[in-house]
């Protein structure tokens, strides 16, 4: 039996879902803001807030759209592989939560599955329009998504100068963020690829619309990762996860093998690193200053003469172990060892990947690439007539380049998940592809060597 005595209404207001009525205590457990005549809550609870407000008999009104089926069927043209499969069902049992899976293995492909189970209207959020691109081409995996007739079921692109909501929609992070009260009840599914991008800017997204299941798909997640209580509490725990040796071992991805090669400062730049190493570390232990976390309450003191010394002295150490000239013939000895194969050159240092180029004629994709440009030297290594090319982190994550078979990272952050991308770029299966190679060049007797060991996988 109804009780209309306790009818509540359920809207959005601004951000927010409101309810406007007596709210019953069940529904205390939820982020909630008591205003005057009504209740805030965040719209991710939408579904369960209704769930416990049918449970308890409550009578309730709302215009909040809840019709979020797929007005098709989706037949794929393609079977998942084992661990994909294993990745799909361990999902289904929960239907949220973050998939582990890496560069190369398919992390797509298993979303696609799950778009085609549910049967939902999907968003798929991304952090780069090369992703958008990406997400929408892999559709043509569907028979009712690729037709030679008008009758084509499209793909929504938002994002980019783009605004095309469709059932099924790729969009940007920024755009999900932004467009948030225009999208926020049209979809039943949300995949957020690469979640480990959904920081405390972009977790509104997660906060902001009522889809009940959320899939989060990345390579690597760490619980030390800033953004994983985010995931953990918005899209999901981790529910599966498989290594790049696991891949391997079972043929599911290239074969690979990681090199070290070592490189020496001259004597003079030795002692200025020297100098400039022992000033940071002295303020650091002075400070008791540790780790990661100690390191960024440094730059918060950055207004302290000190502290401002001892940051620029840690600046001058990464550019004097990052610009080694030592890396520069290393470089060249390892496009000598690979001369049939493509190579791509991964630095976090801009200014050093640019006077490599110029030095060695390779052309370079970094911040300051136009969009054009950066399309055109993709597509010119992809078709073999570029042979090397050589990247900031732009590369890092978001491009499919499975012709690469070697990489050389010149510098690098002790982030396991940027190796395991940059390694992921190597790893994707293609025809005379025999094994994946990863060059390290790493300058000894700096932090460099301890910021390589960090980051390093089990191979």
């Amino acid at each position: 039996m109804i009780n209309n005595l306790s009818k509540v209404t359920l809207r959005f207001r601004g951000d927010d879902l409101v309810i406007i009525g007596k709210i019953p205590s069940q529904l205390l457990q939820f982020e909630f803001k008591k205003e005057s005549s009504f209740t805030r809550f965040l719209p991710c609870d939408f579904y369960e807030i209704i769930s416990i407000i049918k449970k308890l008999n409550i009578d309730y009104e709302t215009q909040i759209n809840q019709d979020l089926t797929l007005p098709f069927f989706l037949t794929p043209k393609f079977i998942l592989r084992d661990y994909q499969r294993n990745a799909f069902d361990k999902w289904l049992k929960y239907r949220n939560g973050t998939l582990i899976l890496p560069t190369g293995s398919g992390k797509t492909i298993v979303g696609l599955m799950i778009i085609k189970k549910l049967c939902f209207n999907t968003l798929i959020v991304v952090p780069t329009l090369d992703l958008v691109n990406q997400w929408v081409s892999i559709f043509d995996w569907f028979e009712e998504l690729k037709k030679p007739d008008t009758s084509t079921i499209t793909i929504g692109k938002f994002g980019g100068g783009e605004k095309n909501i469709k059932p099924i929609t790729v969009a940007t992070y920024e755009s999900a963020r932004l467009y948030s009260r225009k999208l926020r009840d049209k979809y039943g599914l949300i995949i957020f690829d690469e979640v480990h991008h959904l920081s405390e800017s972009w977790k509104k997204i997660a906060q902001s619309y009522i889809a009940p299941y959320r899939l989060g798909l990345t390579a690597t997640l760490e619980p030390e990762d800033e953004n994983y209580n985010n995931i953990v509490k918005y899209v999901g725990p981790i529910v599966y996860q498989v290594s790049p040796e696991d891949l391997r071992s079972v043929g599911a991805i290239a074969n690979f093998e990681i090199k070290k090669i070592l490189v020496s400062l001259p004597p003079e730049l030795k002692e200025h690193y020297d100098q400039e190493i022992k000033v940071f570390r002295e303020y650091m232990k002075k400070k008791r200053l540790f780790g990661k976390k100690g390191f960024q309450k440094l730059i918060f003191q950055y207004q302290n003469p000190e502290a401002r010394k001892a940051l620029e002295s840690h600046r001058k150490c990464r550019n004097i172990a990052f610009n080694a000239l030592g890396k520069l013939n290393a470089i060249k000895y390892i496009l000598i060892m690979h001369t049939n194969e493509r190579i791509i050159l991964f630095c976090e240092s801009i200014a050093f990947i640019e006077q490599i180029s110029q030095e060695l004629l390779i052309p370079v994709i970094s911040s300051k690439t136009s969009p054009n440009e950066r399309k055109s030297v993709i597509a010119g290594f992809k078709n073999g007539n570029l042979r090397v090319i050589a990247a900031g982190r732009v590369l890092d994550e978001g491009v499919d380049v499975a012709q690469a078979s070697c990489g050389i990272i010149i510098s690098g952050s002790a982030q396991k998940r940027q190796f395991i991308q940059r390694l992921g770029r190597g790893l994707r299966p293609h025809p005379g592809k025999k094994l994946a190679m990863l060059y390290e060049i790493i300058t000894k007797d700096t932090s460099e060597v301890r910021t390589a060991d960090r980051r390093q996988i089990s191979v």
